[in-house]
């Protein structure tokens, strides 16, 4: 198909491609140097006025709080919008720079229209995103500080939800993040991905056979699609936005492997390559692509636009990315023993869409978006009509003979993907790739009936960013929180006095967070009680949870914290309750609290002890602690809220008669242990304590299983109490205990895995640049 007709070629060409990326790149600077700016005073407006802006206030609002450079940007934003009207209008130099090579540019511009938000000052804090640029925060900090970038008091320990959760997109943005910081690096790295995504549409499209032009629409239809920005800016799954990437290229390699008609490995190798990292990236969506590249190829076979003689290398090619992909599935699988499992149906299940969900797709709701599983969000009225085309060319007909298979293989899979389900997979991107592939073949089929138009490249183009360009204007990133930046700074730096359990006024009321999105406090090193990734972890989390809500429970009922609640915190060394809001820090100034630094207004517990002594074990059902009501746990221990001496520790496990006391007769000491020092690092707990008898200390710290426990440089065991808190057995005199990671299973394995995947890939490429060479030495003889 010809793509560069002799009147589209001209160095004028450039200058309307020029032209065209200009304006583009003049409404970003719109959205950076007018909008972000002013949306805090018009947000703060809104909130005075109940929610209803008058039109006349926020217009004073723009003009007290704008500046110089604020009309000039518009006004630079409207003469180009004005030159490119008049250009393509004049001479149609639009058009045919979208013919042409020049279109390139008009496309790369699109491209970073559709996710300049990306780029916009401040931290971004919507979904998981506070959650994934805490991982790499983490990541960064071990790397700095040489300690291990998976273990970290702070951060689940070291359970697969950090040592094995995309490390194809938690590594790279690592690496970005030494330069720019772990906000800017996540912003650069999702931009690319976004870029890269558009780039990966646009070669599925042209493998079909579609013009350039119809590829790069489709380009922008999978990137522009609002589905998309939601996915990463409202979700915040940062590790699709790989998947994003990577699922067109599966797509078009696998095609590519079932369409050939010579016996290339290249593109068997490019399936593999992609799908490995799919599957290491998230393993989830991994598996479910693989299974909906496999519908594919069943079409593909079953119409008999593929030789069934393909399988032998698809099958080879699953073999080989199972093989890569061991990397990081066999470890976790390894390690995901001491954790609780995944159901099948967590992963995978069927189920029609509701209306709800179709009603998402077809109509924009801003921010007001699905928020349920399937991550549904607006496609794009324009591009699901140019898709709707596209089917109704493959269904009447009325394409090439040779595209028929793969077109109802795409609609096969449009159709799938509404049908698809998992608590851990975000089926929209399922959805975008046969979508955008359907709207370029409707794009394609535009163009052959009314290519002869002078402006139909333009009008397509310009129907597609007046749909979905508006959608991509979402200065979500935050650069109002510097008071809470200085709080975060200041807990990390008081991180040995204790834990911080935080909560949020901005309603008017406390409300504890939870287990939901990190924020900004939790991007620093300091130990929380709850709150995305940086919280108590394994049992210990049940009973982080329950002490939020009593928390949350007494402060909105009350003024003060009951003794239970109370009991609670000392046990789990909880130093301060602080409340955010908004952008400000402090609890209101009806809970009786006392100032401290940054952190504005707080509630200090009542503890004067920082370890609980005993002598003696009892046993207890897990139900009694974590699994239960853990603020009764200090009445079942006898517990002394004084001194921390309990008549008993209460273990769900009992242990040998000879160790569970260690005083005869079990007699309850009469003075606690001294605890000299309690200091705590990113990835080692130490305690200095004395202690007049021998006995049992209960460390208010998170039990794990692959943990080192050493007293006075002797390995120990330690068991979990009911709490899921480390129990150490301590001598009299003094005792010098030291937590630190251990070598796990997953991790033992990894590294093996890793050296064994490493120089099988050196092997596979050495092997496939042999066979190279040796054809090119085979075609050079033929041509002498």
């Amino acid at each position: 198909m010809n793509d560069a007709e002799p009147s589209t070629r001209g160095p004028y060409l450039w200058t309307s491609a020029c032209l065209s990326a200009g304006w583009l790149l003049s409404m970003a600077m719109v959205t950076y140097l007018v909008i972000d700016p002013l949306k805090y005073p018009l947000v703060a407006l809104w909130r005075q006025s109940g929610r209803a802006l008058d039109a006349a206030h926020a217009f004073r609002v723009v003009l007290d709080h704008g500046t110089l450079l604020m009309p000039a940007v518009v006004a630079m934003a409207g003469l180009l919008t004005i030159a490119v009207l008049v250009t393509e209008r004049q001479t149609a130099g639009i058009s045919r720079a979208l013919r042409s090579p020049a279109g390139w540019l008009i496309f790369g511009a699109g491209l970073f229209w559709f996710g300049h938000a990306y780029l916009v000052p401040g931290d971004l804090l919507m979904g998981d995103l506070g959650n994934h640029i805490a991982l790499v925060a983490l990541r960064l900090r071990a790397l700095t500080h040489g300690h291990d970038p998976y273990w970290n008091n702070y951060q689940y320990l070291g359970q697969p939800v950090s040592e094995f959760y995309a490390p194809t997109t938690f590594w790279p943005i690592t690496i970005l993040a030494l330069a720019f910081g772990p906000v800017w690096a996540t912003k650069l790295f999702l931009l690319l991905a976004h870029l890269g995504s558009g780039l990966a549409a646009y070669a599925l499209t042209r493998g079909y056979g579609a013009s350039r032009l119809a590829s790069w629409l489709a380009g922008l239809i999978y990137a522009g699609s609002f589905a998309h920005l939601h996915l990463m800016l409202f979700r915040g799954t940062v590790p699709n936005a790989l998947s994003l990437a990577l699922l067109p290229l599966a797509l078009l390699f696998l095609h590519r492997t079932l369409a050939q008609r010579d016996t290339s490995p290249y593109p068997a190798t490019g399936l593999m390559l992609t799908m490995a990292v799919l599957l290491i990236n998230y393993a989830p969506f991994g598996f479910v692509a693989a299974l909906f590249l496999a519908a594919y190829a069943g079409v593909m076979l079953l119409a008999g636009a593929a030789d069934w003689r393909r399988l032998l290398q698809l099958a080879t090619a699953a073999l080989a990315t199972l093989g890569l992909a061991a990397w990081v599935l066999l470890p976790a699988a390894l390690a995901s023993r001491s954790n609780a499992g995944m159901s099948g149906d967590r992963i995978l299940s069927l189920g029609l869409p509701g209306w709800e969900t179709l009603n998402h797709l077809l109509l924009w709701r801003a921010w007001r978006t699905n928020y349920g599983h399937d991550s549904s969000a607006y496609l794009g009225i324009v591009a699901a009509a140019l898709a709707g085309i596209g089917v109704g060319r493959v269904v009447s007909r009325r394409i090439a003979p040779a595209m028929r298979p793969p077109a109802a293989a795409l609609i096969l899979l449009l159709g799938l993907s509404f049908l698809i389900r998992g608590d851990f997979l975000r089926s929209i991107i399922l959805t975008l790739t046969p979508f955008a592939a359907l709207g370029g073949l409707g794009v394609q089929a535009v163009l052959t009936r009314f290519g002869g138009a002078r402006h139909t490249p333009a009008l397509l183009a310009g129907l597609l960013l007046l749909d979905l360009g508006p959608t991509a204007i979402q200065p979500q990133a935050r650069t109002d929180l510097a008071a809470v930046e200085a709080a975060g700074a200041y807990l990390a730096a008081h991180r040995d006095e204790g834990r911080t359990l935080e909560g949020d006024t901005g309603s008017g009321r406390f409300v504890a967070v939870h287990g939901g999105g990190a924020d900004v406090l939790q991007l620093y090193p300091s130990a929380f009680v709850v709150g995305g990734y940086l919280q108590l972890a394994g049992p210990a989390q049940s009973v982080a949870e329950r002490a939020a809500a009593l928390v949350e429970a007494d402060l909105q009922t009350g003024t003060h914290l009951i003794a239970p609640t109370e009991d609670l915190l000392c046990q789990l060394r909880v130093k301060r309750i602080v409340a955010v809001r908004r952008t400000r820090m402090g609890l209101p100034a009806d809970i009786p609290g006392q100032v401290d630094g940054p952190l504005g207004r707080v509630v200090e517990p009542d503890c004067h002890y920082a370890v609980v002594f005993a002598t003696v074990t009892g046993h207890a059902s897990p139900e009694t602690g974590a699994n239960g009501r853990p603020e009764t746990v200090a009445e079942r221990m006898g517990l002394d809220r004084l001194t921390g001496v309990a008549a008993r520790l209460l273990l769900p496990q009992p242990l040998s008669p000879a160790t569970a006391s260690l005083m005869a007769g079990g007699a309850m000491p009469a003075e606690p242990p001294i605890v000299r020092a309690y200091h705590t690092t990113a990835d080692r707990v130490h305690v200095v304590l004395s202690s007049r008898t021998p006995g049992f200390v209960r460390l208010p710290e998170q039990w794990y299983p692959q943990q080192r426990v050493l007293v006075n440089g002797r390995l120990v065991t330690s068991v979990p109490d009911v709490m899921g808190l480390h129990v150490v057995p301590v001598a009299a005199g003094e005792s010098v205990i030291e937590i630190a990671p251990g070598t796990t299973p997953g991790a033992l394995a990894g590294r093996v895995i890793s050296a064994v995947a490493g120089l099988l890939i050196a092997a596979g490429l050495l092997v496939l640049r042999r066979r190279g060479t040796h054809r090119g030495t085979g075609r050079a003889g033929a041509v002498v």
